[in-house]
C-alpha cells in the first residue's frame, strides 16, 4: 500500500518531487510570474505586467525609447545661448554707447590716444565692462547647467519608474528547479539510510528471536547462524559462552 509520499507501506515515505513543488507561479496586483518547459524540455521562468500596470509599462517604454534620443548636454548649451544672447541685446548697445561717450569725453579733454591719462581711461572703462560680461556669462553657465541637469532627470525618468515597477513585479527563481533537485537528492539518500538502518535492526532482531525459543547451545547455534546469514548481530539470549560452531553433517557432544 502507498504511503502518503507513494512510499510502501513500512518503508520510509518517498520523498515529494521538490523541483516540482520549487516551480510555483507567482503573481500580485501588478502582474505575475510563470514557468515554463519547452519542447526540448528547458525550463524557463518570465514576468508580464498585467492590465492597467502593463499600459503604464509600456508608456513607460515609449518614454524611455525617446528618452533615449534626448542630448542633456545639447539642451545646456542651448540654454546658455540663448540666456546669453538675451543678455547681450542689452549689455552690447549699452556699453557701445559708453564707449562713444568716453571718447568724447577723453577728446574734449584734451587727451590723446597714447598719453598715460587716455590710457588710464580706457583701462577703467575696459574693467567695468568685462565685468558686465563676465557677470552676464556667469549666469548664463548657470542656466546652461541647470537646463542640463533637468534633461538628465528628465531623460532618466521612465527609466527609473520602469525599475521601480519591475522592483516590485514577482519573480520567480531562475534557479528554483536545480535547488529542489538537489534536495530531492539529498531527501533520496536520507531516505536510503533510514531503510537500510531499519532492515538492518529488523533482520539482527530475527537472530535474537531464534536463541530465544531455541534456548541453549542450539539457540546460540541457531540465532547466531540466523544473524549471520541475514546480516544480523551475534547469537541470542540462548547463547552461551564456550558453544561450539555447528557444521552441518558433524554430530555435536553434548546433551540436547
Amino acid at each position: 500500500m502507498a504511503g502518503a509520499f507513494g512510499g510502501n507501506k513500512g518503508g520510509t515515505p518517498d520523498a515529494p518531487d521538490f523541483s516540482k513543488l520549487a516551480m510555483v507561479n507567482q503573481s500580485n496586483p501588478l502582474g505575475g510570474s510563470t514557468w515554463q518547459t519547452g519542447p526540448d524540455g528547458q525550463i524557463s521562468t518570465s514576468s508580464q505586467f498585467g492590465g492597467q500596470a502593463g499600459q503604464t509599462f509600456q508608456g513607460l517604454l515609449g518614454g524611455m525609447n525617446k528618452a533615449a534620443g534626448m542630448d542633456p548636454a545639447a539642451a545646456g548649451q542651448n540654454a546658455f545661448d540663448k540666456t546669453m544672447g538675451s543678455y547681450a541685446s542689452v549689455l552690447d548697445p549699452r556699453w557701445e554707447a559708453n564707449s562713444q561717450k568716453m571718447q568724447t569725453g577723453l577728446a574734449n579733454s584734451g587727451l590723446d590716444p597714447g598719453t598715460e591719462a587716455y590710457s588710464n581711461a580706457s583701462r577703467e572703462f575696459g574693467n567695468e565692462r568685462n565685468q558686465a560680461y563676465n557677470s552676464a556669462i556667469a549666469g548664463a553657465v548657470r542656466g546652461g547647467q541647470d537646463e542640463q541637469a533637468q534633461a538628465r532627470a528628465n531623460q532618466a525618468q521612465p527609466f527609473n519608474l520602469a525599475g521601480g515597477m519591475m522592483g516590485m513585479l514577482p519573480k520567480n527563481d531562475p534557479n528554483a528547479p536545480f535547488k529542489g533537485a538537489e534536495a530531492q537528492y539529498e531527501a533520496s539518500k536520507d531516505k536510503s539510510s533510514a531503510d537500510n538502518s531499519k532492515k538492518g535492526s529488523t533482520l539482527g532482531g530475527l537472530g535474537s528471536i531464534a536463541g530465544t525459543v531455541f534456548g541453549g547451545p542450539i539457540g546460540g547455534m541457531a540465532g547466531g547462524a540466523l544473524g549471520n546469514m541475514l546480516g544480523g548481530g551475534g547469537g541470542g539470549k540462548g547463547s552461551q559462552p564456550g558453544a561450539k560452531q555447528f557444521v552441518p553433517g558433524t554430530p555435536m557432544a553434548g546433551s540436547y
